[in-house]
């Protein structure tokens, strides 16, 4: 993996977000670690040579190539003249991050590999990139999520085809090649994966009846359209599983893990993630509940509880921008709709100038710390709700 491919993915990703949400986003795009404070080494020191720093045998094999003198959180500080080095492919400190990146990637695809549970196993095959495994898993599996997950996995396999020869592909053939192989290789796989079974494990969720939604409409079935829309608004929540996996792979990493290493593999997996599992597809809802659609008093009925469970039960601030917007294109009455479009705009710009803040101060810890937390707080309780605990701790140190 060549970092600069990795911020470029990231930040295409991120700019894709904010065009589809027409809002500022909820972080800002990453910024490369190495950016601030004073005393490091030369950029003369910082050649395309590398060389591991001596390891004792009972070092554990993440941290077998960190070296304390390129640190990015080592004091003293690295000084704005790494953050070229960084840049310019070869030199010692991106190869640096790199290495330190791959061994972490690897030992938390060994540590969930060696799981019993369906889902960490699931996880481990996704960041080889092996969809084809993560499809076996699921066919036996009774784990409605993990089912979930590597259903939206087999409908975007090519990605993972992607992410995986982005450093190395000549040319576009060969990756479109390598994208051709990887689907009939994963198809036998992931044909056995269906929506009727996700619906079936995992009844408690919208996200398999949006995505039969999906299905019906590009079909014309306009049956199917009506009862995937009745399901939907039924069900007791809507979960994407959006930041499933960084959080899977946040749950493995050790305490002792660099920060540079760590923020930089969590950026991988988010990019990886959108790539692979990206977002139930929201378009089809939109088009359902068209005004001219609304002008049917039982698929206005049906909008509304749509609008009631992407406002009310879901924790994404995609799903909460479109029901609002659903909500109040409908004109329901103020307390059926929990926050605004306006205020979610308001939180996401509030927690960006937080952000810069961190990038403000000396060093570049605060601001890998910062990235790092956030994303493995979204994983573990999800965006929206992590959005608004920032912001009643932002609440609770204003009045301190």
């Amino acid at each position: 993996m060549r970092i600069a491919v990795l911020l470029a993915v990231a930040l295409a990703i991120a700019l894709a977000l904010v065009w589809w949400l027409a809002s500022p986003p909820a972080a800002v795009p990453p910024v490369p670690p190495a950016v601030v404070a004073a005393s490091a080494p030369k950029v003369e020191e910082l050649s395309t040579k590398t060389s591991a720093p001596p390891q004792a045998h009972d070092v554990p094999a993440y941290l077998r190539h960190v070296d304390p003198a390129m640190e990015i959180c080592r004091q003293p500080r690295l000084a704005e003249q790494a953050l070229e080095m960084f840049l310019v492919p070869g030199s010692r400190i991106q190869t640096y991050l790199e290495t330190q990146t791959e061994d972490l990637r690897q030992y938390v695809i060994d540590t969930l590999g060696a799981s019993a549970g369906d889902r960490p196993r699931l996880a481990a095959a996704l960041l080889r990139g092996d969809v084809a495994a993560g499809a076996e898993i699921a066919r036996r599996t009774e784990d409605g999520q993990a089912y979930g997950i590597a259903w939206r996995a087999c409908q975007s396999r090519g990605a993972a085809v992607v992410f995986r020869n982005a450093a190395s592909a000549g040319n576009a053939e060969e990756m479109m090649a390598a994208v051709e192989r990887e689907l009939a290789t994963a198809s036998p796989s992931c044909d056995a994966l269906t929506l009727e079974r996700w619906q079936q494990l995992q009844p408690e969720n919208a996200a398999p009846w949006l995505a039969s939604l999906n299905k019906a409409q590009a079909a014309g079935d306009q049956a199917g359209v009506v009862d995937a829309l009745h399901h939907a608004g039924q069900a007791q929540v809507h979960d994407s599983n959006w930041a499933w996996l960084a959080g899977q792979v946040a749950a493995v990493l050790p305490a002792d893990t660099p920060e540079g290493g760590r923020m930089l593999l969590l950026m991988d997996v988010i990019g990886r993630e959108a790539a692979l599992l990206g977002v139930t597809a929201m378009a089809p809802s939109t088009k359902a509940c068209s005004a001219q659609e609304l002008q049917n008093a039982n698929r206005r009925q049906q909008c509304e509880q749509l609008a009631d469970l992407l406002t009310q039960r879901s924790n994404t601030v995609l799903d909460l921008t479109i029901g609002a917007g659903l909500a109040e294109r409908m004109g329901l009455p103020a307390a059926r709709i929990p926050v605004t479009r306006q205020a979610i705009r308001e939180a996401q710009l509030k927690d960006a100038d937080d952000y810069t803040v961190s990038m403000e101060r000396p060093g570049a810890c605060a601001a890998l710390r910062t990235i790092g937390d956030r994303l493995t707080e979204t994983a573990q309780v999800g965006e929206w709700p992590a959005l608004q605990r920032r912001h009643r701790l932002r609440i609770g140190k204003g009045k301190s």
